[in-house]
């Protein structure tokens, strides 16, 4: 019968070898990042790190090679899940990892075998969107993609009775407020839902602040 200590010793021993091909890897050059993604992948669906009584792979490994942060682990063990070691030669790391991010903001299907033509909407100076191939982008053209889509949007216009109720909401805690004392208050469009953000008000006045915008918000039910 494999005993508790039976187990962590093997993981252990498995974990330090894994530990040591990473280590070989990564000497021999940055071009073995999909390799190194390989081996933590292993370790990290088998929880390798857990079984031999460390935390979690992560930690273990950003320990013992110092020149790996947890961020690049992570970053080589996605790219190297979803594309084929020559995938990962031709692009490199940085660009198809950006194309992750991308495809998820999107919510387009990564074409995992061929992605040099996926359509990438990258918007121009004059916020123009163009739409280029994968295999023509750089690193800073799919930043700007991305950066477009998590962008907040206006594009659902607030009811009227939200638009009103919050405007009123804002005025109430404004007019409180002498501009001096430099509390701000904002109300935002998000995707057709209003949002308030309250900065800098002082913890003794939370109490007025919350009878003023009960008042403010039953004014505006009546209305």
């Amino acid at each position: 019968m494999t005993t508790t200590n039976d187990t962590r010793g093997v993981a252990s021993q498995e974990l330090f070898e894994r530990c040591t091909q990473i280590r070989q890897l990564l000497a021999a050059g940055n071009a073995n990042f999909h390799a190194i993604g390989v081996q933590y992948n292993l370790i990290v669906d088998t929880r390798l790190a857990e079984k031999a009584g460390f935390k979690n792979a992560p930690e273990f490994l950003t320990q013992q090679i110092k020149e790996l942060s947890r961020s690049t682990l992570v970053t080589y063990g996605a790219v190297a899940r979803a594309f084929s070691a020559e995938v990962c030669s031709q692009y490199g790391v940085s660009l198809l990892n950006q194309l992750i991010v991308y495809v998820e903001a999107a919510g387009v299907e990564l074409d995992a075998n061929d992605p040099s033509t996926m359509l990438i909407s990258v918007p121009g100076a004059d916020g123009e969107l163009e739409e280029k191939f994968f295999g023509e982008c750089t690193v800073v053209d799919l930043r700007k993609a991305i950066q477009r889509l998590r962008r907040p949007t206006s594009s659902a216009p607030l009811p009227a009775e939200v638009d009103a109720r919050a405007q009123q909401c804002s005025a109430a805690l404004t007019g409180y407020f002498p501009q001096q004392t430099g509390v701000r208050v904002e109300v935002r469009n998000r995707k057709g839902k209003a949002v308030m953000s309250l900065k800098d008000v002082p913890l003794e006045q939370m109490e007025q602040i919350a009878a003023l915008l009960s008042t403010a918000l039953r004014s505006s039910r009546a209305a």
